[in-house]
C-alpha cells in the first residue's frame, strides 16, 4: 500500500466527505433499514460538526489519487468506563478496495494518531466489521482488549474497549500527507 495517503480533511473537502458518506450509509442501509430523505440523501447529521468542535477529527483515504474512504473519529462514548476516550465515530473503505489491506493500515494509522483509551462499536449485523476491527483491535494492542455487548437498548452490537499505547511518531509518516 505505498500509495495510500491519510489525511485530515480541510473543511474545504467536506461535500467530498459528504458524498462518500452516503456510499456509507448506503452500504450500511441493508442493515440499519434507514431510507433516503425526500431529496434522495442519508444525510449525517453530525458532518458540520468536524469543524467547528474540538475532540473530532475527519480524515480521507487516497490510493494514488482516488478516494478509497474515510474515518471520522471524535470522543462520543457509550460505556461509562470509556469516559474521555477517542471514538471511531465511523469509518469506510469502498468496496473496490476492500480486502487489501488498505482498511488495516489506515485504521491502524488513524488509531495511532490518538494515543490513549479508545472505544469502537460496530453493529452486530455488519459481520465482516465486527470481524474485522476484532483483528485490527488485536493487532494493535497485542490481545489487551475488552469485548462488551452493552444493553441492546443502549447499542445493538460489540462494543470494543482498548488502550492504545503506541506513540504517533513510532508509525511509518508515509502514509500521511
Amino acid at each position: 500500500m505505498k500509495d495510500l495517503r491519510i489525511i485530515e480533511a480541510k473543511e474545504s473537502q467536506k461535500e467530498i466527505l459528504q458524498r462518500l458518506l452516503e456510499l456509507y450509509q448506503y452500504d450500511l442501509s441493508i442493515i440499519t433499514d434507514d431510507d433516503v430523505d425526500p431529496f434522495g440523501l442519508y444525510g449525517y447529521s453530525y458532518l458540520d460538526h468536524y469543524w467547528v468542535e474540538k475532540n473530532r477529527y475527519p480524515y480521507l483515504f487516497m490510493l494514488r489519487e482516488s478516494l478509497a474512504g474515510f474515518a471520522l473519529v471524535n470522543k462520543v462514548n457509550w460505556l461509562p468506563e470509556n469516559d474521555g476516550a477517542h471514538s471511531m465515530a465511523e469509518f469506510f473503505v469502498l468496496k473496490k478496495y476492500r480486502r487489501q489491506g488498505l482498511g488495516t493500515i489506515a485504521a491502524q494509522y488513524v488509531i495511532n494518531r490518538f494515543p490513549g483509551k479508545w472505544e469502537i462499536r460496530i453493529l452486530r449485523e455488519n459481520r465482516s466489521a465486527v470481524q474485522f476491527w476484532r483483528r485490527v483491535i488485536n493487532n494493535l494492542t497485542a490481545g489487551r482488549f475488552v469485548e462488551r455487548i452493552p444493553d441492546p437498548h443502549l447499542w445493538r452490537g460489540p462494543v470494543f474497549s482498548f488502550k492504545n499505547d503506541t506513540v504517533e511518531s513510532s508509525f511509518p509518516k508515509e502514509f500521511a500527507e
